[in-house]
């Protein structure tokens, strides 16, 4: 049975599975030629029915807050001596000659 021979016989095939011609799920193919579903299915139960019992009370909150602060320690024995800052007024002119005014440009 080589390629060259010109009768062909027809494979048995063994096992497998059955494939379903419309494949049941719930997407629409429109090449199955049916009409897509609309809406939700819902199920209205009738107005006598008996109620569930009333669900119990919940509530919940947050909250945040600092860590409480540490005891407050006494003046040591021997403290450093305090230093004061100089007070600062703003820049000092720079010594020197007085600068040009900028030379006009001309056209």
């Amino acid at each position: 049975m080589g390629l060259a021979r010109n009768d062909s016989l027809v494979p048995t095939v063994y096992g497998g599975r059955p494939i379903d011609p419309v494949p049941n799920v719930g997407h629409y193919y429109p090449s199955l030629g049916h009409m897509p579903g609309y809406g939700r299915l819902e199920i209205e139960p009738p107005a006598n029915r008996r109620l569930p019992q009333p669900a119990e009370s919940y509530h919940q909150s947050w909250g945040a807050q600092s860590a409480p602060l540490p005891a407050q320690s006494n003046v040591p024995v021997d403290p450093p001596p305090v230093i004061y800052a100089p007070q600062f007024n703003g820049p000092r002119p720079v010594p020197g000659p007085p600068m040009r005014p900028p030379r006009p440009r001309g056209p």
